[in-house]
């Protein structure tokens, strides 16, 4: 590993991937000259552990640029540490996989599969997404959350913003802000703050600043807004799974919640 503190650069061998299978053979296995071949050995587990200390290790150093020894070319980007998080995560899922594998084919297919685990009872999942005509066209901005309140708390939040960057964003800044907390008016509008701070629009889309930052928001209190409408069906009709509905004055929905895609301006 080759680092540069002030620039805080660290380029790295084998210890980091990012978006290529990573070489855990080494781990279970070694190469025997007196064959040749690679024999099997016990410890494995004990290996990876010790990589995935290294790896929190070079967290700690909190680098602005880490370069994967291994990376697939179109995604290598230089700009950021996420190949520290990618390995991590491989890591993890392959000794999750590992005993449930009776081959090698089998090993990389569940560990390239997905799986989208279900949510927590107190958990609410939440897509917002702002459009020019009705609730099917492309998003001008979308946001997409997870949130678990536990007696009224937020003790778990996940925010994602789309079409607001070449591939979507994680709203960590948004997330930390509601940790802890109860999601009530100043608290929404506080995440809705520190999830555009920092953005850095083009001469011609400054404009989805403030509707990333009202997304958000009501993204947040969407649980309310959907309470409301539930206990006021006289004001508008709605149908669950179908992202329609009539509101007076209005013949067109700006965004929709999901998951059950309930349209609301």
């Amino acid at each position: 590993m080759i680092r540069c503190p002030w620039l805080r650069v660290t380029c790295v061998t084998d210890i980091v991937y990012n978006d290529a299978h990573v070489w855990t053979s080494e781990s279970e296995f070694i190469w025997h000259p007196s064959c040749p071949l690679f024999v099997w050995r016990s410890g494995g587990q004990a290996r990876r552990n010790k990589w995935r200390a290294c790896l929190n290790r070079l967290n700690e150093m909190n680098p602005r640029v880490v370069t994967p020894g291994h990376c697939a070319p179109e995604k290598l980007h230089l700009e950021h540490a996420s190949g520290i998080d990618f390995t991590l995560k491989y890591l993890d899922v392959y000794d999750e996989v590992l005993p449930k594998a009776k081959t090698g084919d089998e090993l990389v297919e569940r560990v390239t599969e997905i799986a989208v685990p279900r949510l927590e009872g107190a958990a609410k999942q939440t897509f917002l997404k702002f459009t020019l005509r009705n609730p099917v066209d492309l998003a001008i901005v979308s946001v997409a959350s997870v949130i678990t309140l536990q007696e009224g708390v937020c003790t778990d939040a996940r925010i994602a913003l789309g079409a607001v960057a070449p591939a979507p964003v994680k709203a960590k800044k948004a997330e930390q802000v509601i940790k802890g907390r109860p999601i009530d008016q100043a608290a929404a509008a506080e995440a809705a703050e520190q999830a555009v701070a920092g953005a850095k629009p083009l001469s011609m889309n400054a404009y989805k600043i403030e509707i990333t930052r009202t997304l958000v928001k009501r993204a947040l209190l969407s649980r309310n807004i959907v309470d409301f409408f539930e206990k006021t069906p006289h004001l508008t009709t709605c149908r669950y799974g179908t992202s329609s509905s009539v509101f007076p004055g209005n013949d067109r929905a700006d965004f929709c919640i999901g998951p059950g895609s309930l349209a609301v301006t």
